[in-house]
Formats: C-alpha cells, sequence, structure tokens
C-alpha cells in the first residue's frame, strides 16, 4: 500500500498518547458544556462569559436593531 506510511505514523502517535481527537457538542454556546456527563468551564466559545444570553444584553440588542430599521 502506497499510503502505509500514515498508518504507521497514527499507530506510533496513538502509542505515544499523542493522538488527538475532536469531540462535536450540539447545542447553544454556554459558559459551561458537558462532555461524557462531566461539566468543563467553555473557553473555546465566542461566549464563554455566558452573556450571548443574558436577558438584559438580549433586550438591548433588540432595541438597538429597532433604533436601526
Amino acid at each position: 500500500m502506497s499510503f502505509e506510511f500514515i498508518e504507521l505514523q497514527l499507530a506510533q502517535q496513538k502509542q505515544q498518547h499523542l493522538h488527538r481527537s475532536s469531540i462535536a457538542i450540539s447545542g447553544k454556546q454556554a459558559r459551561h458544556i458537558k462532555v461524557n456527563d462531566k461539566s468543563f468551564l467553555n473557553f473555546s466559545s465566542n461566549d464563554y462569559l455566558g452573556l450571548a444570553s443574558e436577558p438584559a444584553l438580549v433586550n438591548a440588542w433588540k432595541k438597538g436593531l429597532i433604533c436601526l430599521e
């Protein structure tokens, strides 16, 4: 096989615990996320402070949008 070297590299990475894999997380952006029933603070979202769903800010954004119309 011409791409056997790829399989060898992946096997080496897995053996050395260097193989990375990503986990898809569904749902809205939130300050906390659950992965495998464990809760984590989410620093990888654009909303790590949890302000996108803050009612006072949502209302202010709505008022601002109405003013732009």
